[in-house]
């Protein structure tokens, strides 16, 4: 591991002791997401701010799960052009950046961790008013609700009896209006975990969770459920932090993000709507954008990113379901991508054996003798083992409405319709990343100046555009030779030896 200095899992921040009674707004989750929030809300209300309660159960307030990691080796998937927490600053973190290292480059994809310490002074210094917020350290866990209550014309109209937040040691405060915001822990397995694998800690449910990624240090194979960004980190940590000797990496796809062109490129056609509100639709109408963008398609993705919003809430919701389905994780790979440098490293692991994909399933994870073994599933139905030291659960973040976090699944389950009214009503404008904004929008940030466009300024054709990884490929080990014969015949088939 790479330490960074002064970085903020390492700093014990200042929290209220006591909860409050009653208060006008309660963010539950005091990660990045909420650190933008009460930055927007301090800047709509300066000095007559909403009494306000930020809830969080973890010790460090603002940098979330995300930008809390120390491990330089997590490096932001965007440059630092495009992150700000003030959308009329979009050079707010680069200015930020530069008082510490005058050499950056607005170019720059920085650690994680740094733009961490920058989340968490912006919110120490938009809650440094103690009359008017109070954090406090609970883990909220429901809610008990009063009478409905009608969304506000006014952001400021506050009243009502509103509800209570209970914790696991009793009452947390009673609030007004409530703003959960965040990401839930790690998605619910769509696959059976033995429980002697799990009580052993041969599976880790979640990398970023209490020992995490330390507890395999020294492993000789370790098999990561997931290929995306979140594998991509753990990956790198346990290959060059933790000498793990070989990464198997499993997915559906079995494909990695995609990477950053070495040069970004601006859009410079208009994207527009889909014809029709269908999955099979906008699949069709983002296809046709990618193509025609003279930029090339990294250019198009970031420009639809603007439209996404209103192109999914426009859906029906069993074509937003289809959706999920027939391009979920293609979008990911594009949408999400790894900077150059990080593509370069992964590619580096790759070339020599110890990184290997694979396309297949996990199904379940069971105690084998001096580790685990996992089932894996191919679409072909042929079922194959593989043998390793541990599991790793990366596939990330569930949705809302499927997590396990108890919180969440409370509030998903009692309080859909009365959270839909409320967030309607409490839309203030978040930041998003100013380089993806049209020029105009951002005339300071040094990613607006017009890009040359033309066949020139595509970027490289990317490594995963080739054939779907087969059933002879060489990325996948081969299985252990103490596997039962019974599944010889599977891995013949399979091409695996």
């Amino acid at each position: 591991m790479t330490p960074l200095a002064n970085h903020p899992s390492t700093l014990v921040p200042t929290l209220d002791p006591e909860p409050v009674g009653h208060v006008d707004l309660a963010v539950v989750g005091a990660g990045a997401a909420a650190t933008l929030l009460m930055a927007q809300l301090e800047r709509r209300w300066v000095g007559d701010l909403p009494r306000t309660a930020v809830i969080e159960k973890e010790r460090c307030l603002g940098p979330g799960v995300a930008y809390r990691t120390d491990d330089t080796r997590h490096r932001m998937n965007v440059r630092s052009c495009q992150l700000t927490a003030f959308p009329d600053q979009p050079d707010d973190f680069v200015a930020w950046v530069r008082e510490r290292d005058p050499a950056a480059s607005p170019d720059d994809y920085v650690p994680r961790a740094l733009f961490g310490r920058y989340l968490r002074e912006v919110l120490d210094r938009v809650t440094a008013a103690p009359a008017r917020v109070t954090r406090i350290h609970a883990e909220v866990t429901s809610v008990l609700h009063g009478p409905p209550w009608p969304a506000p014309k006014e952001p400021k109209a506050f009243g009502g009896e509103g509800v209570l937040l209970v914790g696991r040691d009793g009452p947390v405060v009673r609030a007004d209006h409530v703003v959960a915001i965040g990401v839930p822990p790690t998605g619910p397995r769509r696959f059976a975990v033995d429980p002697e694998a799990e009580a052993s800690g041969r599976y880790i449910g979640d990398p970023w969770r209490g020992a995490g990624l330390q507890a395999v240090a020294g492993a000789d194979r370790v098999i990561l459920v997931g290929t995306g960004l979140t594998m991509v980190d753990a990956a790198l940590s346990l290959l060059d932090g933790h000498d793990v000797r070989e990464v198997v990496a499993v997915s559906t796809t079995g494909r990695l993000p995609e990477a950053h062109p070495a040069v970004r490129a601006l859009a410079t056609r208009p994207v527009g709507r889909p014809d029709e509100a269908t999955a099979r639709g906008v699949v069709r109408w983002l296809r046709e954008v990618c193509v025609a963008e003279p930029a090339g398609w990294p250019a198009a993705v970031d420009a639809v990113r603007w439209a996404s919003p209103d192109i999914w809430a426009a859906l029906p919701v069993g074509e937003q379901a289809r959706l999920l389905r027939l391009a979920g994780s293609r979008w990911s790979r594009h949408r999400h991508r790894m900077p150059p440098g990080v593509a370069q490293q992964i590619e580096t692991v790759r070339r020599a054996g110890r990184l290997r994909l694979g396309a297949g399933r996990v199904h379940a994870v069971r105690a084998g003798a001096g580790g685990v073994t996992a089932h894996v599933r191919r679409a072909t139905d042929d079922d194959f083992e593989l043998e390793a030291d541990t599991v790793v659960n990366c596939s990330g973040p569930p949705g809302i409405w499927s997590t396990t976090d108890p919180w969440s699944a409370n509030w998903s389950t009692r309080a859909r319709s009365a959270w839909a009214r409320t967030a309607s009503a409490w839309r203030w404008p978040m930041t998003v990343p100013c380089s993806t904004r049209p020029a105009s929008r951002c005339p300071s940030c040094p990613c607006s100046a017009p890009s040359g466009g033309g066949p020139s300024s595509r970027p490289p054709p990317s490594p995963n555009c080739g054939p779907r990884p087969s059933a002879s490929s060489p990325a996948w080990p081969a299985a252990s030779p103490a596997t039962a014969d019974g599944r010889r015949s599977a891995r013949a088939r399979a091409g695996l030896g």
